[in-house]
């Protein structure tokens, strides 16, 4: 499961975001603490939390519900296309 969500999202709250990774990682049998954190990934600002091989989080600072910019290349490689 990955799952994207900018922190000044004022439709989906980010507190929905700190729910989807213990809600996640609970359906993985991971832990809700990541295993692995990268900042500035894919964009400056935005980071990447991975909760095992299966769940992996970017939270997108500042950004907002119709900000989020789409980004292909890394939804490729999560899917391994």
């Amino acid at each position: 499961m990955q799952f994207w969500h900018g922190t000044a999202d004022n439709v989906l709250y980010y507190q929905n975001f700190i729910e989807e990774t213990k809600q996640w990682s609970n359906v993985f049998g991971a832990s809700s603490s990541p295993s692995n954190t990268v900042q500035n990934w894919p964009v400056a600002g935005w980071t990447r939390y991975d909760y095992g091989p299966n769940v992996m989080g970017i939270s997108a600072q500042g950004v907002g519900h119709t900000d989020i910019t789409y980004q292909s290349t890394q939804i490729m490689q999560w899917f391994g296309l």
